[in-house]
């Protein structure tokens, strides 16, 4: 009997640092891609803000939007930072570049950030090009823009008006991104990640205005 209990003891232990070990690796990959997909989203917006131009048809657009309680911004811009993923025209130029937040139809609870890009010189072809999914397993997004002054604003609307085609395309002098990702899969942990984009054009257009 007393063999017996100690064998009972001895399996439960190693049962559960077993058990802890396995929730450590799982929460310790969870983690290591979360920074992957982090890095890469905002690699990928800085790159394509820096490169914003002040395009008088599409402007400069930054909405606030929510999903089920929870910031979900988007942005619509344009730049010259095309990207080419399926082998076709790699054409450079200026493009419009999109960022949208949906609902994850495989992960009740997460959002995942949509990338569309429809080069200009193409644009009959390529308005309706379908986006690809940047990162996943999002919990919100918040963009904040800066205009040349400092201040702070939760959206940006900047396309001028038809009739008026001299009117100038004000772009932010900065945005600011965060980005928060679930950190498991019960969602009631995350990971915030911040970032700041500088855009040259748009902080040179508005001193130049105020002049």
């Amino acid at each position: 009997m007393l063999a017996v209990s100690i064998l009972a003891v001895v399996s439960s232990m190693v049962g559960f640092a077993l058990s802890s070990t396995v929730t450590l690796l799982s929460i310790t990959g969870n983690q290591k891609d979360i920074y992957r997909q982090a890095r890469i989203t905002l690699d990928r917006m800085r790159d394509d803000l820096t490169a914003t131009i002040a395009d008088g048809e599409v402007g400069f657009v930054g909405t606030k939007t929510e999903i089920n309680g929870q910031q979900a911004d988007s942005v619509v811009f344009s730049s010259m930072a095309h990207l080419v993923f399926d082998g076709g025209r790699s054409e450079k130029g200026s493009t419009t570049i999109s960022y949208k937040v949906v609902e994850d139809e495989n992960d009740p609870g997460s959002l995942k950030l949509l990338r569309s890009d429809s080069l200009s010189v193409f644009a009959v072809d390529d308005r309706d090009k379908e986006a690809y999914t940047l990162c996943a397993n999002l919990r919100s997004l918040q963009l904040t823009y800066v205009d040349s002054d400092g201040q702070k604003n939760d959206t940006w609307e900047s396309v001028p008006e038809n009739d008026n085609e001299q009117e100038p395309v004000l772009l932010p002098a900065a945005v600011f991104i965060t980005l928060e990702f679930w950190q498991d899969s019960e969602h009631k942990t995350v990971i915030p990640f911040r970032s700041g984009v500088w855009l040259p054009t748009g902080s040179i257009r508005e001193e130049g205005d105020g002049e």
